[in-house]
């Protein structure tokens, strides 16, 4: 439903709107919400606050040097959204001002991902958001978030019980993308805008849904805040100061985060942190700090309400290998570690190595080379590593394979006597679970395991004062090739580092 502005221009009005436009422009100016020059996406839904925030920001224009785009986000949840969008796409025309209108299925997404409509909701809008900022290159995206937006935010929050990061309510600014998400009209009460648009006469769309008290923050807008004004009359003013507490809090915790998150060891999309001193920190400091490296890794954000509805705080006390999914990120328990890093799937390809010949191992992120030398050119005793060894060309053959390693996999390592479980390999090596099939597995014509890659060769393939001619083989690129190293100093066997005279 179109609602128009009724009022009658007087001077009043015009004292009114300066006042506005100064409570708005001191709000810009105390969080640095804009510079000159800005390129900034306005997000406009129709409703009364997003077409004030656009009008507001259009009056501001000459004095910022602002180049405005509006976006609209169709959510097909009501039978008028269509008659919503056309009302913004017209409204942009009249402005002038260039418009991008996109539609999701926010229901069937929220059905898929077995979330709520407002939490599908908002992440496809802010999706959405970070898509068009990108396209048109803005440094902002401006959302019409009101003085009663975060009043209605503190009180669900409240009454939920949560986190002193949620508790603090809407920031006015925060990251998305490349952008910046701004909240000019957060100390800005929405009746206020509301009289702006009645007396400028600017019409804005009515959204119905806004009634349902189905959903907590209308019934909390709606029933619960009126009820609890009615007894105590400071009661918003109350919830404000408390978020501003909260918030002043929150600020701690994210500066003793960030001072933890800059010790921690990076090595490629991972993040590495000794599990003692995470084990020191308070919970709330530890998921802060689990989270802002998920987002580091990921380059997502990742919400509050990520960590701790998937408790990635438990890895800390769970058993070695634990992993916990956050996004497209992965959290895992190591032997003395806890890891951030991307989720990537395990190694299953198999590859054929010719020798001497050199195979792309892509799903080990890996080249291995095989080159033939003759015995009488190498030194009695030449070193080998945790990415090079030798083996006796004879036992090897023509052709190596490679592949992941399988459960029973066994191998007669040099100089054990016996067969042993490359599980146990692994194990001894202390090489977590989720990085074993990430090592390849060099295998003979008859299947036989020859190298495990960084931590043991056959010893029936080992280079003897019988061996004529010698495989030389190198595997470049071998991730984690430290962490393998500092296994193999831990306990794996090291006598496949020299030949045997």
């Amino acid at each position: 439903m179109t609602r128009t502005g009724e009022g009658r221009r007087a001077s009043p009005f015009l004292f009114a709107m300066s006042d506005l436009h100064e409570k708005v422009r001191h709000t810009i100016k105390k969080f640095d919400l804009l510079r000159a020059g800005d390129t900034v996406v306005v997000a406009v839904s129709g409703g009364a606050d997003s077409v004030a925030l656009l009008h507001l920001l259009r009056g501001l224009q000459d004095e910022y040097a602002l180049a405005l785009h509006i976006a609209h986000l169709n959510h097909r949840l009501r039978p008028e959204a269509g008659a919503d969008a056309e009302f913004v796409r017209q409204m942009a025309v009249n402005l002038g001002i260039p418009v991008t209108v996109e539609e999701v299925d926010v229901a069937a997404r929220a059905a898929q991902e077995k979330r709520s409509l407002e939490d599908a909701g908002r992440q496809a809008r802010y999706e959405f958001f970070a898509r068009v900022a990108a396209s048109v290159r803005a440094s902002r995206v401006a959302t019409a978030h009101t003085q009663d937006d975060q009043v209605e935010t503190v009180a669900m929050r409240f009454l939920r019980g949560t986190a002193w990061e949620m508790l603090a309510g809407i920031p006015a600014s925060r990251r998305l993308g490349a952008a910046n998400v701004v909240r000019p009209l957060l100390e800005t009460p929405r009746a206020e805008l509301l009289g702006y648009l009645r007396r400028q006469e600017i019409a804005w769309r009515d959204d119905v849904t806004n009634r349902d008290q189905r959903f907590l923050r209308n019934w909390v807008r709606l029933t619960w805040l009126p009820a609890l004004e009615a007894r105590h009359p400071q009661s918003r003013s109350l919830l404000l100061e408390m978020g501003t507490l909260a918030r002043d809090a929150d600020r701690l915790l994210a500066e003793t985060a960030a001072a933890v998150l800059a010790q921690a060891h990076r090595e490629g999309r991972t993040i590495q942190f000794a599990l003692d001193a995470l084990r020191e920190l308070p919970p709330e400091v530890r998921q802060r700090v689990l989270r802002l490296a998920a987002s580091q890794v990921c380059g997502t954000e990742v919400t509050p309400h990520d960590v701790i509805a998937v408790r990635v705080d438990d890895v800390v006390t769970a058993h070695v290998g634990q992993e916990i999914r956050l996004r497209d990120c992965v959290v895992r328990r190591g032997y003395q570690t806890v890891e951030v890093s991307v989720h990537a799937p395990a190694a299953e390809g198999a590859y054929v190595l010719p020798v001497p010949g050199a195979v792309d191992a892509g799903d080990f992120g890996v080249t291995i080379s095989a080159e033939v030398v003759d015995r009488a050119s190498l030194p009695p005793m030449v070193r080998g590593g945790v990415e090079e060894v030798y083996l006796d060309a004879s036992v090897v053959g023509s052709k190596l394979a490679i592949r992941s390693w399988r459960p029973g996999d066994k191998i007669a390592p040099l100089g054990l006597g016996g067969t042993k479980k490359v599980h146990d390999i692994f194990v001894d090596g202390k090489i977590p679970r989720w990085e074993r099939s990430r090592i390849p597995l060099v295998t003979g014509g008859d299947g036989r395991i020859l190298w495990v890659v960084g931590a043991a060769i056959a010893d029936a393939a080992k280079v003897t004062t019988a061996s004529t001619q010698v495989v030389w083989l190198r595997a470049k690129g071998l991730p984690e090739a430290g962490r393998i190293g500092g296994a193999m100093a831990a306990g794996v066997h090291q006598d496949s580092r020299r030949f045997q005279s």
